[in-house]
This record gives C-alpha cells, structure tokens and sequence, in this order.
C-alpha cells in the first residue's frame, strides 16, 4: 500500500506549483498591461501635441485623423492576424495568449508612437521630402 504522507506531500506540492505559476502568469499579464497603457497614454500625449501644433490646418488635421483611425483598424486586424482564432482549435495559442496579446499591441503602439513623433520632433532640415513634417529648426526648434 502506497504511503498516505508521500501522496499529501505530492499533492500538496503539485497544489502549490499549479498556484504559484498561476500567480507568475496573472503578474506578467498585469506588467504587460501596465506597459501597453503607458504607451497608449504616450501616443495619445503624442497624438493631441500634433492636433495641436497643426490646428491651423485643417487639411492635415482631417487627414491625421483618418490616418490614426485606419491604423486603429490595421492594429485590432493584424492582431488577429498573428493570433488567429480557428473554432477547430479552441486554446491553441495557450494559457498566455492574453498576455502575448498585450505585449503585440504594445510594439505596435511605440512603432505608432515612433512614426508620430516625425510631426513633434521634426524631420533634418533640408530634407527634400519633409511633406508636412516641419523642419528641424523651424518654430525655434
């Protein structure tokens, strides 16, 4: 007859393993989080600046916000891009999706964020293909 002690410890341990991972997984999805919405609150920062600066022109404006509304959509489509949800495979992507989830739109958010800036921080003067961006140096930059 197996040992009645040696089964509780093995329980026992297996209970707190299970916990203990569960907990890791809840705090690397709450450090994720954490970080997406510190990005989101940085490109929003980052969006109004650029509202604001070219308030002046309402073509740039309208076309500033058509262009962050599409990439609302390409961000939420290329997500489900990556993670794809297939009803033959229901947990195919594993316990940790929700957080690989976050940290995907978190990179997307600071790539946004990097190309926005073009409009905050300017581009070099005398770049040729400036568009709309203003020069490095204009504005007392």
């Amino acid at each position: 007859m197996k040992n009645p002690f040696f089964i509780l410890i093995c329980i026992l341990t297996f209970t707190s393993f299970t916990s203990l991972f569960a907990q890791q997984k809840t705090d690397a999805y709450k450090l994720a989080l954490g970080d997406y919405k510190e990005s989101e609150k940085e490109m929003n920062t980052t969006y109004n600046k650029i509202l604001k600066s070219y308030a002046g022109d309402a073509e740039f404006v309208k076309r500033l916000k058509e262009s962050q509304r599409i990439w609302l959509l390409s961000r939420d489509a290329d997500l489900e891009m990556i993670f794809p949800e297939h009803k033959s495979k229901p947990g195919e992507y594993g316990q940790g999706l929700s957080t690989c989830k976050i940290w995907e739109l978190k990179d997307m958010t600071d790539q946004r964020i990097d190309f926005l800036n073009q409009w905050v921080d300017g581009v070099d003067e005398g770049t040729d293909c400036a568009g709309s961006r203003k020069a490095t140096g204009e504005d007392g930059d």
